[in-house]
């Protein structure tokens, strides 16, 4: 898997300011100028506010005049108004840098990682906004997309994504649209933060320890490399250039950088609710969307729901914030509900990362943002990353089964019409019980 490090929105060339930290934790992407894209920042709208009077109020001096319209990408932000019913997530890239991603071998599956330049802001006395006196400008990653689809045509890029700056100029050189098949925006979190602290330098960063060995390679940065200095990788970046791309080549390695990226990005819940669980899909996204809540957006409805119901119960949001509805008594589109005769199975990864695979009848081994279980009709959520629940037909069991030995539960399935049921289960428990134990021991010590 390969994870790109793409600076996005202002900086100190295009536009001159940085992106605000709003108060509530909130990273607000400044778009950079753009005289071809059509869009203006004063249609752009956040939280009842145009970007263009956002802009002002931090930076009253920015030149409107020159610098009218802007080029929105990545297009990622839910909670941005003015963008037309027609709008669909897209990452935008063309002529050098696209050709560099190319080089690199970036493709479907991989992760972008937005970031910018950011400062913190505060409210003065009359409600509008300013940077925070004294605060550092900083490099913070804001976003991310899993790349789920390529759009090379110029055609196809003006069709499917009108809204898209690149499709005003889709006939740039090299130029193609990113489709992700998940997405999402952050709040302020230090983790996100690429800046060393203490120091003056934006484009000095802290990365986590093992960015410094031997293997770990990220492009464009001519002879700097991370060197390992008071427990991180400290790397001087490039001032110049949009996708730096990383690459590893051991296992350990990958495993190390897919385990960052999924720290930064986060896990959905590893149970399933049953408040919100009647109520409309759009209804949730209308309401988190109102409330300005970040949360991760996927091609599937099924995920996407369990990512917005995650995101309203931390915020506080119950049944009881919704209209009454009938939908208890539909089936919400795209959602695969269990049905009648079918078992929830949660299948914890062995010490391999292992689990049972019932599509498949085998053992596979979980690869986290590779692994196609989220397209699988069976699958319906994950373990916060120790493994994922499925359901099929079971006659062994009623209700929902843990399973923690999976090479017991294949031979459990697979001696259906050949072992009496309750050898057959006695072989199991046993089985999966010692199996239970050592996953405690390998979790718990």
């Amino acid at each position: 898997m390969n994870v790109i490090l793409s600076r996005k929105g202002m900086d100190s060339r295009s536009g001159g300011i940085p992106s605000p930290i709003l108060p509530d934790g909130t990273l607000l992407s400044f778009p950079i100028p753009d005289g071809t894209s059509g869009k203006p920042y004063a249609d752009l709208t956040y939280k009842g506010q145009s970007l263009q009077e956002i802009i002002r109020q931090v930076s009253p001096r920015f030149d409107f005049v020159k610098n009218e319209t802007c080029h929105l990408d990545p297009d990622i932000y839910n909670g941005l108004g003015g963008r037309g019913s027609s709008w669909k997530p897209a990452y935008g890239q063309c002529d050098a840098s696209a050709t560099h991603l190319d080089k690199m071998g970036v493709g479907i599956g991989d992760v972008f990682l937005f970031y910018g330049m950011y400062r913190q802001t505060e409210y003065r006395e009359d409600g509008t906004l300013q940077y925070t006196r004294g605060a550092p400008i900083l490099h913070i990653i804001y976003g991310y997309m899993k790349v789920g689809e390529i759009l090379r045509d110029p055609l196809e890029i003006k069709t499917r994504c009108p809204q898209h700056p690149h499709a005003y100029n889709a006939e740039r050189g090299n130029n193609r649209l990113y489709i992700p098949d998940a997405y999402g925006t952050f709040r302020y979190d230090d983790k996100l933060v690429l800046t060393k602290r203490g120091q003056d330098s934006r484009r000095l960063w802290a990365l986590p320890p093992f960015f410094a060995e031997d293997g770990i390679s990220i492009s464009w940065q001519g002879d700097n490399r991370p060197v390992l200095k008071d427990g991180y990788a400290e790397l001087n970046s490039a001032s110049r250039g949009q996708e730096f791309v990383i690459t590893t080549i051991t296992a350990e390695q990958e495993r190390n950088l897919m385990n960052w990226v999924k720290e930064l990005i986060g896990q959905p819940a590893d149970k399933k609710h049953s408040v919100l669980r009647n109520v409309p899909l759009d209804q949730l996204i209308a309401k988190a969307a109102e409330m300005n809540l970040n949360y991760t957006h996927t091609a599937d409805d099924r995920i996407t729901r369990m990512w917005v119901t995650k995101a309203l119960l931390e915020a506080g949001i119950t049944d009881k914030d919704f209209p009454p509805s009938s939908a208890a008594e539909n089936v919400i589109e795209n959602e695969r509900p269990s049905s009648k005769g079918k078992v929830i199975h949660v299948l914890f990864a062995d010490e391999c990362g292992c689990i049972y695979c019932k599509k498949l009848n085998a053992i596979i081994q979980l690869v986290e943002l590779r692994t196609p279980c989220l397209h699988c009709e069976k699958w319906r959520g994950t373990i916060q990353g120790e493994g994922c629940e499925c359901e099929w037909d079971d006659f062994d069991f009623k209700d929902a089964v843990c399973v923690y030995d999976h090479v017991a539960e294949y031979d459990r399935v697979n001696s259906f019409k050949v072992t009496p049921q309750h050898e057959k289960l006695k072989i199991w428990r046993e089985k999966n019980e010692a199996g239970k134990r050592q996953y405690n021991i390998r979790k718990w010590g």
